[in-house]
């Protein structure tokens, strides 16, 4: 992929704001991408039941008094999840927002690298996937969100990035701690029958550093499709 840089060189007292932690990076919405982009409707259906429980619970009790709740309620999932999956809008862009450490100031490419967290394999893996779980119902396959994202890293010249160390630890992120922004726009979907896994594609939009202390954007590129 071909990341376009924004700012070569970013000024550390950009006043860009902090949005909020997320926009549609929860299971329900992702799930809904998954059923609005899966080409092969069983990956999907075959979790109605999960997913009812999950996110119709009143729904779901309704199912298990007899056979003919059960009968009703499984036709209203089924219109349910076909209007999800009508209404979904494939073009809207995903944002995550977590937390990750940036490693030492590499000389050799003038540039920081960061260590992954808890929802990433590794943030300067080309191969890099999101991943995420349901909270309500741990029968519900994991998710893991792939993007040809290149290598995340933050560009800096030498001055600037001794500017921004010093920064930092004046600061008192001595855990050289920043948050890191990832938008993306879900293009397809299957079922990893094998591993249990829902496996959503997507295209990368845009990836951007803000100052944990400031709340200011230290660095930002994003591709050229958008």
């Amino acid at each position: 992929m071909n990341l376009k840089p924004l700012l070569a060189v970013l000024s550390i007292c950009c006043t860009t704001s902090v949005p909020a932690w997320a926009d549609g990076w929860d299971y329900q919405n992702l799930f809904k991408a998954i059923m609005a982009l899966d080409q092969n409707e069983s990956d999907y259906e075959q979790f109605a039941d999960e997913y009812m429980q999950a996110f119709a619970p009143k729904l779901w009790q309704q199912a298990q008094q007899d056979e003919f709740a059960r009968h009703d309620a499984d036709a209203e999932e089924m219109a349910i999840m076909d209007d999800t999956k009508n209404s979904f809008d494939t073009k809207k862009i995903i944002s995550v927002y977590y937390i990750v450490q940036y490693r030492d100031y590499d000389f050799s490419h003038n540039e920081f690298h960061f260590y992954g967290d808890p929802l990433s394999v590794s943030l300067d893996d080309p191969t890099n996937y999101l991943y995420i779980s349901c909270d309500q119902n741990n029968e519900l396959p994991d998710i893991r969100v792939y993007m040809s994202m290149n290598k995340l890293v933050m560009p800096m010249n030498e001055q600037t990035a001794r500017e921004f160390v010093d920064q930092q630890e004046n600061a008192g992120n001595t855990n050289k701690l920043v948050q890191v922004e990832i938008d993306f726009v879900p293009t397809s979907a299957r079922f990893d029958n094998n591993k249990y896994l829902f496996d959503l594609y997507a295209d990368f939009r845009k990836f951007v550093v803000y100052d944990r202390v400031s709340g200011n954007t230290i660095y930002q590129y994003e591709t050229d499709n958008q």
